[in-house]
């Protein structure tokens, strides 16, 4: 893309008023119309700067927690209460920093992050550091069925409502299901799950669904817990990994596991890898492979070490998890409409494949190139670069 001097300082103005996070698309749709075309820039200068208000007021259902730039009234608030009450239904608050109070969400919202661990997962967004969106407690109370958790780095997660979908997040504590009543139809896809747990055996939690996640403990000890496990995977058997399913009733499918099975009475198991080998008693299901290793089986990011294989670790990368060239885990497993797939958390349903970097499915831009105002060559070049995150 060429501009003038003139354009180029016109750049530098919408850089410093656009956010380039998760909007970031709709400044780099505006600017490459803007900026692809001279007499267009110079005839509605004007335009240029309306469009700049109409960016802000054309979502007004977007409010913004802990945002770091110039305030807007009715975008941005200093407490998650206060954004949550001046939203309706289905609003979306943008989560900027880590915000360290105890939030209840009471309404259906998405709740949006931009994403974490990015001093391991470059090229993801551009000028965010490693996790820029950080919640302490979430609690997902009556009033907020249906809501969208994404892009998070949560402590502590407690899902008291139905249908409620957590999405490319890092829980890196405790995530409870069924808290305070029954929970149906939750689902959890492309996220980090340090320990998974039932709040309560009093509750039924009904239709659980757990894809393409890394999961270090579960901990189901109540029969009226089901649902399905799809394409996960455990840190390497270095750490501590606990896997008790109990008296839940689960369809685990195509699954890569460092553990042995705990407890397990009603649960069904196909097309796992283990590291363990295989139980005297024979676990209900087919075609699982017993006594396999993670130096087989996964890329590793090249290396030998485990270190990334968990959140535990400064070295935890996503990537560890890729499956290796000659894995046996390729093909190895069957997606939900009975096609071969790839096990672990990068094969199965395309919907929840996992995303390094635990970014939203929206754009980003992750790369912008702008000569300095001192450059004296005339035309130049502004380079900007955009991905789906799909």
């Amino acid at each position: 893309m060429k501009c003038s001097k003139f354009h180029k300082k016109l750049f530098v103005f919408f850089k410093k008023q656009i956010p380039l996070h998760f909007n970031g698309y709709i400044s780099y749709s505006i600017l490459k119309l803007l900026l692809s075309n001279q007499a267009i820039m110079r005839k509605y200068l004007f335009l240029v700067f309306i469009a700049v208000c109409v960016f802000q007021s054309t979502h007004a259902t977007i409010r913004r927690l802990g945002y770091p730039g110039t305030s807007l009234a009715g975008v941005d608030y200093s407490s998650f209460s206060e954004a949550q009450t001046a939203s309706a239904p289905g609003d979306t608050i943008q989560i900027y920093g880590s915000q360290n109070d105890i939030i209840t969400v009471t309404k259906r919202l998405v709740i949006m992050g931009f994403g974490n661990n990015f001093d391991k997962i470059t090229g993801v967004q551009l000028g965010n550091p490693s996790d820029p969106s950080k919640l302490y407690t979430v609690y997902l109370n009556a009033g907020s069925d249906s809501s969208l958790m994404v892009g998070l780095y949560v402590y502590y997660a407690y899902v008291g409502s139905s249908n409620i979908q957590l999405q490319r997040c890092n829980f890196a504590n405790y995530l409870y299901v069924n808290y305070n009543g029954i929970v149906n139809n939750t689902s959890v896809t492309s996220s980090y799950i340090n320990y998974l747990v039932q709040y309560s055996t009093n509750y039924n939690c009904n239709n659980l669904l757990i894809a393409n996640s890394i999961i270090r403990q579960i901990y189901f000890g109540n029969s009226q817990v089901n649902g399905m496990i799809l394409n996960c995977v455990s840190p390497a058997s270095t750490y501590t990994n606990t896997w008790y399913l109990g008296p839940a009733s689960f369809l685990v499918r195509n699954c890569i596991l460092a553990t042995g099975i705990g407890s397990n009475t009603n649960s069904v198991y196909e097309n796992n890898f283990f590291t363990s080998t295989q139980p005297t008693t024979p676990v209900p299901g087919s075609n699982n492979r017993w006594g396999q290793t993670y130096s087989t089986l996964f890329n590793r990011l090249g290396g030998t070490s485990d270190l990334p294989s968990s959140l535990t670790n400064a070295e935890f990368n996503e990537n560890y998890f890729q499956l290796s060239a000659s894995s046996p885990a390729i093909h190895g497993g069957i997606d939900l409409s009975g096609a071969p797939t790839d096990c672990g958390i990068f094969g199965g349903e395309p919907a929840f494949v996992f995303k390094p970097g635990f970014v939203p499915a929206i754009p980003t831009i992750y790369n912008l190139t702008v000569p300095s105002l001192e450059a004296s060559n005339n035309p130049f070049n502004i380079t900007v670069s955009v991905k789906s995150n799909n």
